[in-house]
């Protein structure tokens, strides 16, 4: 008999990765111009989850270029398309569905579920037809 299992299923973009012995890690990717992308990760309220970001979405042809997953605030002008007003435009955030409220992930986040749910994402752009590119995003339930 085993006593660590690992399971990797890759399907619709996502990576799972399952041991009895650690945390569950999964891996998505968030296209840039998809609006929301519901996760197949399910959170429970009072669980801790760590993501990280990393990759890179063209957020305008005509100004803003390419921003990672902290977003941009280069351009004033632009935060009137935001999603989530104080959060920089182009950055990734995310919200616990269906009732959460949106919030910043940007590289690196670490929070306590507030209630249980299904993880999703989205690019800080409320006009996402120019948009271009995708972050990789990496969740862990931490122990």
């Amino acid at each position: 008999m085993f006593s660590k299992i690992s399971l990797f299923v890759l399907s619709f973009g996502t990576l799972f990765t399952c041991s009895e012995a650690g945390p569950k890690t999964v891996m998505v990717v968030i296209s840039g111009k998809g609006g929301w992308q519901e996760t197949d990760v399910k959170v429970k309220k009072g669980e801790r989850i760590e993501i990280k970001a990393e990759g890179n979405v063209r957020v305008s042809r005509r100004s803003m270029g390419f921003v990672g997953p902290e977003g941009s605030t280069k351009e004033s002008w632009i935060k009137r398309y935001n999603i989530v007003p104080e959060v920089p435009h182009g950055g990734i955030i995310a919200e616990i569905r269906p009732l959460g409220l949106p919030f910043f992930v940007g590289e690196h986040h670490i929070f306590q579920a507030e209630m249980d749910g299904i993880l999703a994402f989205n690019v800080n752009d409320t006009d996402q037809e120019e948009n271009d590119g995708k972050f990789r995003v990496t969740i862990t339930r931490v122990d």
